[in-house]
């Protein structure tokens, strides 16, 4: 099985610490003035973007890696239609392919969770595309 960089040490000393998963997720703390940075045009456009409410992060396969930390930067190439069950959702996954708190990381997260400044990945501002 591959090695796959993994953020639950973080969330173990979180909780050590006496943060609660409901506490990472009910903060919802915007200190991020520029919420997304975009760059590229068709299918090599990517985007920063920041969780700022620290919502959860999945492996390709589904599988909850875990919470991401508040203000985490995720870079993310492409958007597909989905949800994530038991998790906040507005229907859209976006595809992440590096995580400021662990590098690069091949995945995904509810687009709920991800701050694109109020806008869908396919909105006009942020003309992500679609994944295929």
């Amino acid at each position: 099985m591959p090695k796959r960089p993994s953020i639950r040490l973080a969330v173990g000393l979180l909780a050590a610490c006496g943060v609660t998963v409901g506490s990472l997720i009910a903060t919802t703390a915007s200190a991020n003035a520029a919420t997304y940075s975009c760059s590229g045009s068709g299918s090599s456009r990517h985007c920063y973007a920041y969780e700022d409410t620290g919502g959860p992060v999945f492996y390709p396969d589904g599988q909850l890696e875990g919470i991401v930390v508040t203000s985490t930067e995720l870079e993310i190439t492409c958007w597909y239609y989905g949800t994530s069950p038991g998790w906040s959702n507005d229907g859209y996954e976006d595809h992440i392919v590096w995580m400021s708190t662990v590098g690069a990381f091949t995945g995904h997260a509810p687009d709920y969770y991800v701050n694109f400044g109020g806008h869908d990945p396919n909105a006009p501002s942020i003309a992500l595309p679609e994944c295929g």
